[in-house]
């Protein structure tokens, strides 16, 4: 039984803790809409919603750090592939603001950064009630190149960190950064690095992870 001494001890051991989260890396955008603002579009005759406030802040993997980063986690190592945009420079923002580590996320011109778009309208009492949301995914599986290089910048990070987090976040099994090639190297990578404690979190795919 984990009595309230061995928690406490548990707790102050996290600043030592160093941990990598490998995997799809998303930016979750807020835009903030007051209806009352509304003003018709003169191209198309349609409501034009008006934008008051932007909130961004790293998802998916993203959500992961910055959870790692609220508990005080000593060294958080960042292992993906963005797109080299505005959405990517927002998320790398992002990811600053928390202290994670970027060198081994690879920031390439060829994909977009994946961005959840949530629109949130003003209600009358004041509070925020999300609409539609918009995604901007990659429709493309990743070259084979670009998972040769995924995979060396997450083998490059192993002698750093005591555990990795594969944080799988796209369902489509080969529009994310988690590939089924990737799935199985990471299998091997974890039977190779027996010191290193292996994580996956997917919302799809679990069942398809070893040694982990």
């Amino acid at each position: 039984m984990l009595d309230s001494d061995r928690f406490l001890e548990i707790l102050d051991r996290f600043p030592t803790v160093r941990l990598a989260v490998c995997g799809d890396f998303f930016l979750d955008k807020y835009l903030v809409i007051d209806p009352a603002l509304n003003e018709p579009s003169l191209e198309t005759g349609l409501d034009a919603f008006q934008v008051v406030n932007i909130r961004h802040s790293p998802g998916a993997a993203g959500t992961v750090t910055s959870n790692l980063a609220a508990l005080q986690i000593g060294s958080i190592q960042a292992v993906g592939a963005i797109g080299d945009d505005g959405q990517g420079y927002e998320l790398r923002q992002g990811l600053q603001r928390t202290g994670v580590d970027m060198t081994h996320l690879l920031v390439l011109e060829e994909i977009f950064t994946p961005t959840y778009t949530k629109p949130m309208v003003i209600q009358p009492d004041g509070s925020e009630q999300e609409s539609h949301r918009l995604d901007l995914k990659n429709r493309r599986p990743l070259s084979e190149a670009v998972q040769e290089r995924l995979l060396s910048e997450l083998e490059a990070v192993l002698p750093e960190v005591q555990a990795v987090i594969i944080a799988d976040q796209v369902a489509e099994e080969q529009l994310g950064v988690i590939t089924p090639f990737v799935r199985d190297r990471v299998a091997e990578l974890a039977a190779a690095h027996e010191n290193v404690i292996f994580f996956a979190d997917s919302r799809a795919n679990a069942g398809d992870f070893r040694n982990v």
